[in-house]
């Protein structure tokens, strides 16, 4: 593995958002952003992420935990950093050399976690076994976790004593071990209850035999999927979880007739809305069924487990299924949210033809609107009355710095503006742009942080990227081995002023 692919990863990796989806509640304070640690029991936020040397870092000052991107998924996930490269490669678009992408690089784990289980059909089986030998975990699992004998039979379910996690296996159609999943049955990682274990398989929709259902009820997470099966109801989860739905999850899942059932919580119905517009495109039926549970604050998730545990039964699960409306199919007509060639939409538009505005957003001359899906009906909300296209990236090797430059179409002209990406990417600051013509408020500056991040993702192959200096002096040829003199505020190896 180079430098330069690590190097690359890193910058496109945002650590604040590795900690969102760990569950850490950021602030943003000056340049950093802080939070209760997800490693350790934190009563006090001690956990900061800040920049250093031109790179995201974190530093837990309760507990010592610190390092890079890489050191952080791989203490959340219980990864060894083979598999933390090429997860988070995937992640920020990068496709590594064959020879990186093989698992049995010698590793270490992080500092403080075992050593994770392997994924020989052996090593499952003992693990199997040892389930047997420990009647609190299986008393766990059917007690709290509403799990029948039978399905936990059906899954393979094992224990790791050595880890003491429950040890799930991503099976594939032949029965094969591809992957686990370790479930943290007495909760004492924080940020950390379902980690991977190591392996070649990616991200995929679980169990793998419930694809050979046309009815299936979607579900957050593996236990609750297990927990539906065991009620007789055939169901599946997407192993990535709800916030990173991907296209690889929708398209088996053509043709079938689909009820999301996620969390209560507003962080779930968010995500059913979210899976519900990618998978009524190609599914035969798409409901979203809202659980009746009562959600009073954050933390309390009120899951499908939930409601079993609270008297819910196979009856009136279906009856719950049978009255879910049936979201409408999208209309081919201009307001569709799949990815459209920007130029179809804004023909004057400083981009070349092969960006694209990403899915969900509809972009036209009124401004940038998102879709929702809400009563079985999917409307646009409006975010801001400027469209927004970014035409170029740029990086200051001496500052490390990286700014977007962005166009806004306003009273018929396009307008362009250099801006730091850390203003694009912070729903307080950004909202200074609206001095510049950018009309945004407090009320959607987040969701056009979101629009900024989808349409740069969905464009990385054809957004210009350049390189520029502060001052005057030598530098290191990009295309060779020899220096070059550059001039201050002049892209390297040529001579346009960027002013």
């Amino acid at each position: 593995m180079s430098d330069t692919t690590i190097q690359d990863i890193k910058a496109r990796i945002r650590l604040e958002e590795l900690a969102q989806e760990a569950g850490v509640q950021l602030r943003h304070e000056a340049n950093e952003f802080k939070g209760p640690c997800p490693f350790h029991a934190d009563k006090d936020p001690s956990f900061t992420i800040y920049e250093a040397d031109g790179a995201q870092r974190f530093k837990c000052f309760g507990c010592g935990a610190s390092g890079d991107p890489f050191d952080f998924y791989m203490k959340w996930q219980g990864v060894p950093m083979a598999m933390a490269v090429k997860d988070l490669a995937a992640r920020a678009g990068i496709e590594l050399p064959e020879r990186d992408q093989q698992p049995e690089r010698r590793r270490q784990t992080p500092a403080g976690l075992p050593a994770p289980v392997s994924v020989a059909d052996g090593d499952l089986e003992r693990q199997v076994s040892a389930l047997d030998r420990h009647p609190e975990v299986i008393s766990f699992l059917q007690d709290q976790r509403r799990l029948s004998p039978d399905v936990i039979r059906r899954a393979r379910l094992g224990y790791d004593a050595q880890q003491g996690r429950v040890v799930i296996p991503m099976l594939n159609a032949s029965g094969q071990v591809e992957r686990t999943r370790l479930y943290d049955w007495q909760h004492k990682h924080p940020g950390r209850k379902m980690i991977w274990g190591p392996g070649t398989e990616k991200p995929r929709l679980y169990p793998t035999w419930a694809l050979q259902e046309r009815d299936l009820l979607l579900t957050a997470g593996e236990m609750d999927t297990l927990a539906v099966w065991s009620l007789g109801i055939p169901a599946v989860t997407g192993t990535g979880g709800e916030k990173t739905w991907g296209k690889q999850y929708t398209q088996p899942l053509a043709g079938k007739k689909i009820t999301i059932c996620y969390d209560v919580d507003p962080e779930g119905q968010e995500g059913a809305q979210r899976v519900a517009a990618e998978l009524v495109k190609v599914a035969a039926e798409v409901r979203v069924l809202t659980l009746p549970l009562a959600w009073t604050k954050k933390g309390d998730d009120k899951d499908l487990t939930d409601w079993v545990r609270a008297g819910g039964t196979v009856e009136q699960l279906r009856e719950l299924i049978k009255a879910a409306p049936i979201l409408p199919k999208p209309a081919s007509t201009e307001e569709s949210t799949d990815s459209t060639p920007v130029l179809d939409r804004l023909p004057t538009a400083p981009v070349d033809d092969t960006a694209v505005f990403p899915e969900r957003w509809l972009v036209n001359e009124k401004g940038i609107f998102e879709a929702t899906s809400r009563d079985g009906e999917t409307k646009f909300r409006q975010i801001v009355a400027t469209p927004v296209v970014i035409t170029e990236r740029t990086r200051n090797l001496d500052t490390e710095v990286e700014t977007l430059r962005i166009a806004i179409l306003r009273d018929g002209r396009w307008r362009s503006m250099s801006v730091e990406r850390d203003t694009l990417a912070d729903k307080g600051r950004i909202i200074r742009l609206s001095a510049r013509g950018l009309l945004v408020t407090s009320n959607t500056s987040g969701r056009l942080v979101q629009f900024i991040s989808d349409y740069e993702t969905a464009n990385l192959d054809s957004i210009p990227e350049k390189q520029v200096v502060s001052v005057s002096g030598w530098r290191q040829d990009p295309e060779g081995e020899g220096s070059l003199f550059v001039a201050g505020r002049h892209l390297l190896g040529m001579c346009d002023d960027l002013a």
